[in-house]
């Protein structure tokens, strides 16, 4: 199987790299820090460049896309701009799901527990109320 992971330099990301290549073809995408992705095949890009986003994904043409990729902090995320975390949890997550959309691409989105506000004392419901503290789990 071919796999797209997105944020392939990432806590996450980086044990997908090991774990996904085992047994799979994978394309590991990472931004600044390159952290193992160079030992796979790679290759470094900005999720918010839309084009060649899609010129990568195209060139690939993965079965399944793994998206991992963020402003993960909420420290810092609150230290950029609004508009940039935005453009990297928002806009290309949503550029990113419509191209799999159009390919019939599988796509695997990682998120986190942030989106609640953690006064919660025991195991949360599926449709428990969302209540995101951070620009982070905002986006």
């Amino acid at each position: 199987m071919k796999i797209l992971i997105t944020g392939g330099s990432g806590l996450l990301g980086q044990y997908l790299n090991i774990e996904l290549s085992t047994e799979n073809n994978i394309l590991t995408l990472y931004n600044h820090n390159e952290g193992n992705c160079k030992e796979y095949n790679f290759s470094r890009i900005d999720i918010t460049e839309h084009e060649k986003l899609k010129s990568v994904f195209m060139a690939f043409n993965p079965d399944v896309v793994a998206h991992a990729a963020a402003v993960s902090s909420p420290a810092q995320a609150d230290k950029l701009l609004q508009e940039k975390v935005e453009n990297v949890n928002a806009n290309a997550t949503k550029f990113l799901a419509e191209l799999c959309n159009q390919t019939k691409t599988r796509l695997i989105y990682l998120s986190t527990d942030l989106v609640y506000d953690g006064d919660e004392s025991s195991m949360l419901s599926e449709d428990a109320k969302l209540n995101p503290l951070s620009l982070y789990a905002k986006t």
